[in-house]
């Protein structure tokens, strides 16, 4: 069964990686607004090799995205500030599920984070508790149309199948809680599932924590 969990918050993010601009990914004056100088020695050859710069930086927004949403989910006045999330620590994984994982600083709350990273794509999963990652469900999917309705739509209609596995024969509705981070309803009552989504040119992502173990 699925848990309701108070203290226990997710989010994640998205970048379809060729629906950015590499050239201008590359120049400082862009770079600059998401990485601070100690962010950005991190990123050596020696540490990773076949890692291009653009794909770090947007690994690093991702990372970044990822635990804003995380961290809004329980301090609703929070603004996304790149600047202000600082990842710590940031290392290739053996973890076939996983690229890299990364611990990241938000002022005095400590995320956790794994992504991956391809061509095609960029995604990261962010938790506040390491041992609920393998509680995650979450998937990808690519859609056809990217203008921002269908996205919205196609997620949401993304996460509600999948959900419909855990609660056969409920009413599942994807409402907006009102700091903007998706809640599920079901049956007509507001639940508190962790439950995070994003979109970005023709990909989805959504994830949810699944059991309370």
């Amino acid at each position: 069964m699925i848990s309701n969990v108070d203290d226990i918050s997710i989010g994640n993010d998205i970048v379809a990686m060729d629906a950015i601009d590499a050239g201008r990914t590359m120049l400082p004056v862009f770079y600059s607004r998401i990485l601070s100088p100690d962010e950005l020695e991190l990123y050596s050859k020696k540490d990773f090799p076949a890692l291009p710069f653009e794909q770090f930086v947007w690994l690093l927004w991702s990372i970044k995205e990822s635990v804003y949403k995380c961290v809004k989910r329980q301090n609703a006045h929070l603004n996304f500030s790149p600047q202000k999330i600082i990842v710590k620590q940031l290392k290739q994984s053996a973890d076939p599920s996983a690229s890299y994982h990364s611990f990241v600083r938000f002022n005095s709350t400590l995320i956790y984070a794994r992504s991956r990273v391809s061509d095609k794509c960029i995604y990261t999963l962010a938790t506040n508790d390491p041992a609920r990652f393998d509680n995650i469900c979450w998937d990808v999917q690519q859609i056809e149309q990217t203008d921002h309705i269908h996205q919205s739509k196609s997620v949401r209609s993304f996460v509600i199948e999948r959900l419909q596995h855990y609660f056969p024969g409920d009413n599942l509705l994807i409402e907006k809680a009102e700091a903007g981070y998706p809640i599920l309803v079901r049956n007509s009552t507001v639940t508190n599932l962790p439950i995070s989504f994003s979109h970005h040119h023709n990909l989805i992502f959504y994830s949810f924590l699944l059991i309370n173990a």
